[in-house]
């Protein structure tokens, strides 16, 4: 089934923050869905609370779920799994056959989890998850509109910030807790409130974000000089995660 969440496309699920969550970016355009969650907080650029992963605890949807999308349980009628049908209600849908990290942007339903659209543009059965320790080299972020959340099984394509050069052109290059890729455009100029890098313009990012606080836009620069630059000759290249050739411009501590 699809459905429309986050900034989906028609139908589908998009995952929070790509640009920052259990462990990084983020990060879902739509496609069939389901939510998994635990009340145990997860370290991604949204926060969220989901019923415990050792306990039946009591979920936040607005009436008692038919089943569990996170444990797939509830659910006894042959090629069956828990997740969301057509009308967005936790209950028990058909089992397709793409498996897990398949694409799933042009129809078909998975074997398990959920169709999700990442901001990396690409669209994944993506297993449903209530902490990054769920997700082995990945991490587990919020279905945006739900309140489960799937392991982000993205492809993400690599890429330079100074030369933007993803091809899609309704991505552009960012950091990211996968490194220097493609993800959705953002809109937000310098100085702006951000949450993640790709909320804002590109050959910006976002400094100081973190899970519980909004961070600015601030201008990419070449660490140990040379363009990009910084417009003011107050402001400090400070290196991007340790790189030696990316940084921004540290306006914030001038």
């Amino acid at each position: 089934m699809r459905k429309s969440l986050f900034l989906l496309c028609v139908c589908g699920l998009w995952l929070t923050g790509c640009g920052a969550s259990d462990g990084g970016t983020g990060t879902a355009t739509p496609v069939q869905d389901t939510t998994a969650g635990d009340t145990t907080p997860v370290d991604t650029t949204v926060t969220d609370t989901i019923g415990d992963t050792s306990t039946d605890a009591p979920k936040t949807d607005s009436t008692t779920p038919v089943c569990n999308p996170f444990k797939n349980t509830g659910c006894t009628e042959p090629k069956t799994q828990c997740g969301y049908d057509e009308a967005g209600k936790v209950a028990c849908i058909p089992a397709g056959d793409i498996p897990v990290g398949g694409e799933c942007g042009s129809g078909g339903l998975c074997q398990k989890g959920a169709c999700v659209t990442s901001q990396s543009g690409t669209s994944q059965c993506s297993p449903y998850c209530g902490t990054a320790a769920h997700c082995p080299g990945s991490t587990c972020n919020k279905i945006e509109g739900g309140n489960w959340k799937v392991c982000d099984v993205a492809k993400y394509v690599s890429c330079d910030l100074f030369t933007q050069n993803c091809a899609d052109k309704t991505l552009s290059c960012y950091d990211s807790s996968n490194g220097f890729v493609c993800l959705k455009t953002g809109s937000a100029e310098e100085g702006s409130q951000c949450q993640s890098s790709n909320g804002c313009i590109p050959g910006y990012t976002c400094a100081g974000a973190d899970t519980f606080s909004m961070g600015l836009c601030q201008k990419i620069c070449r660490v140990g000089g040379g363009e990009p630059s910084c417009d003011s000759i107050e402001a400090s290249c400070v290196p991007i995660q340790g790189s030696g050739k990316y940084g921004f411009c540290d306006q914030l501590n001038q």
